[in-house]
């Protein structure tokens, strides 16, 4: 058997359900079955979020790293929906190649800039085996790409490295590698648009601030996290960035678009949340980009408080981004209302907004069953009171 023929691949399908380390201790010594049994490991740490390229029997993971840090399909295919067809992107830190390949769906073609031999010439063979004929790698540092290239493109896309030697995460822009706000100049010299994939958890303002001719900020996530900042910069860009909060739910993308100057011009609305009223909590995109006075104004609801960022109205509102919940009781946070809340349910999740004590610490208190996902118990602060609102889940 050599690496990645026929029989290699044949193996792998046979061997696919087995347990990893029974499969490294059977056949110990073997590289090429090494190699098989890394692809087995990793396609069963991938398979949710490489669905759709995992379709493909023949794909080929360099690393187990890189399995577990590539951006997933439905990450990717958001990215790609960022830039016209028919276009010239450079991707300048390609790794797997999952953004590359979504990329190239609809551009005339993708240069991928990746420093590893091995990741690249791995690429090259996914590339293949996926049917993509517009895709050119390029095995080599991408600093030295950008310095030496005479070529222009239409986009270019970057997702610098946020770890460093010591696997310590990193999250200002200038640290990552490799370093972004230095290389901008150039990128710009060569591509009128710039699209940056950045940690989720950086400052959005200082971020914009970092970069120049942004163009936009997207925070991107799903129902439970945020997952990245995307940046959006081209040339020529002098008005104020416009941000906004994407959530992908399946097929569903769910945005929200605002300025800052909305924002600090808004007059957020406070009141205390009573049964029978809607509890509006955003989504963690959301939350990331900010909008959080301007939700009031936009959807004329009421917040709860200043530093907690749930809301409430009358009505179930049908295009608010975030999960809706009708509030069936409402009690202070004291031994009378845990005593009632104790008494009365049994099965609910927890949260807490702006409260002193954690989620699993008020677990541990109420003694409760989790689990449900109709009902959930929200311990927040509302005009500087501790409330425990019960609420079931209507979007």
């Amino acid at each position: 058997m050599t690496l990645a023929n026929d029989d290699f691949f044949k193996w792998i399908e046979l061997h696919q359900n087995e347990d990893v380390d029974k499969l490294l201790f059977k056949y110990a010594g073997d590289e090429v079955l090494k190699h098989a049994i890394l692809q087995i490991d990793c396609r069963k740490r991938a398979y949710k979020k490489l669905n759709d390229t995992l379709k493909c029997p023949k794909f080929i993971f360099p690393t187990r790293l890189l399995a577990e840090q590539c951006t997933s399909d439905i990450l990717a295919e958001f990215h790609a929906s960022l830039v016209p067809p028919g276009i010239h992107v450079l991707d300048l830190t390609s790794g797997l190649g999952i953004d590359a390949f979504h990329f190239a769906k609809k551009a005339s073609s993708v240069t991928c800039c990746e420093i590893d031999s091995f990741s690249s010439s791995i690429l090259e063979e996914n590339a293949q085996s996926l049917g993509f004929k517009n895709i050119t790698v390029v095995n080599g540092d991408c600093c030295d790409f950008l310095s030496d290239t005479t070529q222009g493109f239409d986009c270019v896309f970057i997702d610098p490295a946020r770890r460093g030697d010591n696997g310590k995460r990193l999250y200002a822009l200038s640290d990552c590698a490799p370093d972004i706000v230095s290389l901008q100049p150039r990128i710009m010299e060569i591509a009128p648009m710039l699209i940056v994939k950045a940690s989720p958890m950086l400052d959005v303002t200082k971020t914009i601030s970092q970069l120049k001719n942004v163009e936009s900020i997207y925070a991107v996530g799903n129902a439970r996290e945020c997952k990245e900042l995307l940046v959006v910069c081209r040339q020529g860009t002098t008005a104020p960035p416009c941000r906004r909060a994407v959530t992908l739910l399946g097929n569903e993308c769910i945005s929200f678009e605002f300025c800052e100057q909305q924002e600090t011009a808004a007059i957020a609305h406070y009141a205390t949340p009573v049964s029978g009223q809607i509890l509006l909590e955003p989504y963690p995109s959301t939350m990331k980009a900010g909008p959080f006075k301007y939700l009031c104004q936009r959807f004329n609801i009421s917040k709860l408080d200043t530093n907690t960022h749930l809301y409430l109205s009358d009505t179930v509102i049908p295009d608010f981004p975030g999960r809706q919940y009708r509030i069936i009781d409402s009690v202070p946070f004291n031994k009378s209302g845990l005593r009632k809340i104790k008494n009365e349910w049994s099965a609910y999740d927890v949260t807490t907004r702006n409260f002193p004590i954690s989620a699993p610490q008020l677990v541990a208190k109420l003694d409760v069953r989790t689990g449900d996902n109709i009902h959930k118990l929200f311990a927040a602060t509302a005009i500087g009171d501790r409330m425990l609102i019960m609420t079931e889940t209507i979007v």
